[in-house]
């Protein structure tokens, strides 16, 4: 018994101590205004809310009071079009209405929640922790409901609907793998929520090593962090998810109309090779009459699989077209 206990008040402390380096956001000590741009001063600590459109809020948070460039890798939209506003605000908090969104900013301590125009709730920041840092480390808390869903985040395998999972946003070669693999080979640190069928989307724009633990630590609230860089995510509000996903793609671009054969049927497999292998497979859907407009070769045709080189051996003539062969068009 003893020995239990001295386990249990050591794993206590831990716990104690990994607990005290996380640092909340505080008390907001004042406000201000440019245009559209709140900003509140929390101490050493500072928070942007940039109200972009009547569905899309963007958050920023800079630890030590100055915020950094502001420059993304993801996102291409910034000149927005100024909406109109109503902003009211008192000694506990600072509401600002758009015609599709009420925001409400919470003062004691600085909390953030979102409501539909009928006042229903849409999404809130945890109240105990919140906007928090640890160092470079960075994270906000989320309330959960127990019936929300969450989509999204990229490649990733297991179920489609990843609530009770965590995720982590760092791109990884893993062939073979498995339901429970994760990363795996491509990450993006966006999700869809769907409750009662009405939804809401949030960005996270961070390059750094980040995750996203959608209910596996607690049934109550969810929370997305970096290792390092800017807090820094948008807010969109559908409630239709076909709206969510229209403002996200205005937000990181949207990909320009393929060419009429890219949506033709595309044959890929890890990997042909030589060149008269890649020819039987082309000969084989022909001689099937079955359509494919693309084969793929993987990795090789690569010398040494270094990528921007050519096997010569397996590949000789790369440019040569065999006779007869059809003409392909871009139109």
């Amino acid at each position: 018994m003893k020995r239990s206990g001295l386990a249990f008040l050591s794993y206590l402390l831990c716990l104690s101590s990994v607990l005290a380096g996380w640092q909340s956001v505080g008390n907001v000590d004042s406000t201000s205004r440019s245009s559209n741009q709140f900003t509140f001063f929390c101490g050493p600590a500072t928070v942007q809310l940039s109200v972009l459109a009547p569905d899309l809020v963007r958050i920023r948070l800079a630890q030590s009071g100055s915020f950094q460039d502001d420059f993304s890798w993801a996102v291409v939209m910034s000149d927005w079009v100024p909406i109109e506003v109503t902003v009211s605000e008192s000694s506990r908090n600072l509401e600002i209405d758009t015609r599709e969104l009420r925001i409400v900013a919470s003062k004691a301590p600085f909390r953030v929640s979102f409501f539909d125009m009928r006042g229903e709730l849409i999404n809130r920041d945890d109240s105990r922790k919140g906007i928090s840092w640890d160092g470079e480390e960075i994270r906000v808390w989320k309330e959960m409901p127990s019936d929300e869903q969450y989509y999204g985040f990229g490649e990733k395998s297991g179920p489609l609907n990843k609530r009770g999972q965590a995720l982590a946003m760092w791109n990884s070669d893993k062939p073979g793998y498995t339901a429970a693999t994760d990363p795996i080979y491509q990450t993006i640190p966006f999700f869809l929520a769907l409750r009662n069928g009405l939804s809401y989307g949030i960005f996270f724009d961070n390059t750094y090593r980040s995750s996203f633990d959608m209910g596996k630590e607690s049934r109550t609230f969810y929370s997305f962090g970096a290792e390092g860089g800017e807090l820094n995510y948008y807010f969109i509000y559908g409630p239709d998810p076909k709206k969510v996903i229209a403002r996200y793609t205005e937000l990181i671009g949207r990909m320009p109309l393929p060419p009429r054969w890219a949506i033709g049927y595309q044959q890929c497999r890890y990997s042909y090779y030589p060149e008269s292998r890649v020819r039987e497979v082309v000969r084989n859907f022909r001689d099937r009459k079955i359509p494919c407009d693309v084969i793929y070769l993987d990795i090789h045709y690569m010398n040494g699989y270094r990528c921007f080189t050519w096997d010569r051996d397996r590949f000789p003539d790369p440019t040569r077209r065999p006779r007869h062969a059809p003409q392909t068009s871009d139109n």
